[in-house]
């Protein structure tokens, strides 16, 4: 059997080792040859070796499309379905691999339309609070800013407790405590910061 593997990640930046890695062994354990189609694309949109995947994919010497996860074929239901239907008129199956898919059985089908419709709800679920995040940020003119008891703060910082045991009694960070003591006068401002 011969599949084609297709990889994908969201930035340039990102690494496809592990993806194709996990295409190539479960390729090997099955004694299928595989070809491997990668891409770092930062929309949905531009998908060009997808595409040219699917297009080598009409050759009959091919079985299948394989994947690690469900979002590297896309965010939607709209465009998920319309890969699936794609695959299924060339009479080939698709395989994902963190979810344990086949749909080349009818539970696998089941599986991929199930989770086609999950993966939907929580992209959108996302967008979702984003904005909600970005809503409240406006509305109140930048980050909320958490209030610290700036004298208990000071004092205790003055009679000499260290920065870590501050951290840690106050909930604040490194970074914020320095900043407060920066601005409330208790350090001086090093380095230019």
């Amino acid at each position: 059997m011969k599949m084609i593997g297709y990889a994908r990640v969201s930035t340039k930046d990102q690494n496809l080792d592990g993806q194709i890695e996990k295409i190539k062994k479960f390729c090997h354990y099955k004694g299928w040859e595989v070809v491997i189609f990668k891409e770092k694309v930062s929309s949905v949109v531009e998908r060009e070796q997808f595409e040219a995947a699917l297009t080598e994919l009409e050759k009959p010497e091919y079985s299948g499309l394989i994947v690690t996860d469900i979002d590297r074929l896309g965010r939607s239901v709209y465009q998920l379905s319309s890969t699936f239907k794609r695959l299924t008129s060339m009479k080939k199956e698709l395989i994902i691999l963190d979810k344990n898919i086949d749909t080349s059985t009818k539970e696998g089908r089941l599986q991929f339309n199930i989770l086609s419709s999950f993966a939907e709800w929580e992209r959108e679920q996302i967008r979702d609070r984003l904005k909600a995040g970005q809503d409240r940020t406006k509305r109140y003119g930048g980050r909320t800013r958490k209030d610290y008891p700036k004298e208990a703060i000071i004092k205790q910082y003055k009679d000499g407790a260290n920065i870590t045991y501050l951290t840690k009694i106050h909930g604040i960070s490194k970074g914020t405590l320095y900043k407060r003591l920066r601005e409330w006068g208790v350090i001086k401002d090093i380095g230019g910061k």
